[in-house]
């Protein structure tokens, strides 16, 4: 229990710190390993608020997948409520594999969200795994009803 209590306070720490200096907690968040995916989907959604291309840079360069997709979904959702244009622009520039279809994601979601149907749709087919794919046009189809 110590370990994980040490690891622990760490995230704690990190999260509290993202919310009012993401920079300074992704800082340190490198000197500490691996953190838990929930943090590093803090920091970037921090990041998004203040410099969304910086959020993405910062989640394409985490190693653990389950934090790189949390934090390139963070970032993603963020960024569609401040600039829908922008945010599907660079998620468009992505390369096609599992980051993009995680960035994908967010957007149909936020889409769907916002009754931008003709968005989601497209984004939706874009996605290259059945796994997010199809759970995510059934959501559409069911937002139509």
């Amino acid at each position: 229990h110590r370990l994980w209590d040490a690891c622990e306070a760490k995230s704690l720490f990190v999260s509290s710190l993202a919310a009012s200096d993401p920079y300074k907690a992704k800082d340190i968040a490198a000197t500490l390993g691996e953190l838990s995916p929930p943090v590093y989907a803090g920091i970037a959604g921090s990041m998004t608020a203040h410099d969304p291309e910086a959020a993405v840079q910062f989640s394409l360069q985490i190693q653990s997948p389950d934090a790189a997709k949390q934090a390139i979904q963070a970032t993603f959702k963020g960024w569609m409520c401040q600039d829908s244009i922008a945010a599907s622009e660079r998620a468009s520039q992505l390369p096609k594999g599992t980051i993009r279809d995680f960035a994908a994601e967010s957007i149909v979601r936020e889409s769907v969200r916002s009754g931008d149907l003709d968005s989601a749709v497209s984004w939706a087919e874009s996605i290259s795994s059945d796994e997010i794919r199809e759970p995510l046009l059934q959501e559409i189809r069911r937002s139509l009803k």
